[in-house]
C-alpha cells in the first residue's frame, strides 16, 4: 500500500461520521421534493381542488340514518344550492378624482384595484386563504324501507334539518321499493 493510501486511510477513519453527515446531507438536498417546474399550480378559490364533497356526506348520512331504529336501508341525495368556496387575502387600493370646472363637477373618476395576496410574493406561491365558504344546501330526498311510520319521518327530517340547515318543507322522505 502506498504512503497516499495510508494517509487516506488514517484521515477516513478519523473523520468517517463527519463524511457521513455530509454525504447524507447531500443525499437529502439532492432528493426530489416537488416545487419544481412540473408541479400543479394551485387554483383560485371555487375551483375542482376544492370542490364539496356531496358523495361523501350523502354516504355518512345514509349510514347515520340508517342507525335510526325503524329506519332501515337508506339512500339520500342532497342538492346544492352554492358549492364550497374559500375567502383569499386581497390587498386593494382605491383611487377617485374630481375634476371642478367654475365650481361645477365636469367629470368623476372612481377606479379600485385588488390582487390576491400570495404566501411567497405576487410572482409565485400559494394564496393565503383567511376563511371558507361552506356549501348551501337546496334539498334532501330521503328514501328508506322504515319511511311509511310517521315517527320515522319525523326523525329522518329532524336529523337532515340538523346536519343541512334546510327546513322541513325541503325535506323529501319517502318509501324504499322493497327488492
Amino acid at each position: 500500500m502506498s504512503e497516499i493510501s495510508k494517509k487516506l486511510l488514517t484521515l477516513f477513519g478519523r473523520y468517517k461520521y463527519v463524511l457521513l453527515v455530509l454525504a447524507v446531507g447531500i443525499g437529502l438536498l439532492a432528493w426530489p421534493m416537488g416545487g419544481g417546474p412540473d408541479q400543479e399550480p394551485i387554483e383560485p378559490a371555487g375551483s375542482a381542488y376544492d370542490t364539496f364533497a356531496i358523495r361523501e356526506l350523502e354516504a355518512r348520512l345514509e349510514e347515520a340514518l340508517a342507525s335510526i331504529r325503524g329506519v332501515g336501508r337508506t339512500r339520500v341525495v342532497l342538492t346544492l344550492k352554492t358549492d364550497m368556496g374559500v375567502l383569499l387575502s386581497k390587498d386593494e387600493k382605491e383611487s377617485q378624482h374630481r375634476e371642478l370646472e367654475n365650481g361645477n363637477l365636469r367629470s368623476y373618476t372612481f377606479e379600485t384595484d385588488s390582487r390576491t395576496v400570495m404566501k411567497n410574493g405576487s410572482d409565485g406561491g400559494a394564496p393565503i386563504i383567511v376563511g371558507r365558504v361552506y356549501p348551501e344546501f337546496m334539498g334532501a330526498l330521503v328514501v328508506c324501507e322504515g319511511a311509511g311510520d310517521k315517527t320515522v319521518e319525523l326523525r329522518l327530517v329532524e336529523a337532515i334539518s340538523a346536519l343541512t340547515g334546510l327546513g322541513a318543507d325541503k325535506i323529501t322522505v319517502a318509501i324504499m321499493e322493497q327488492n
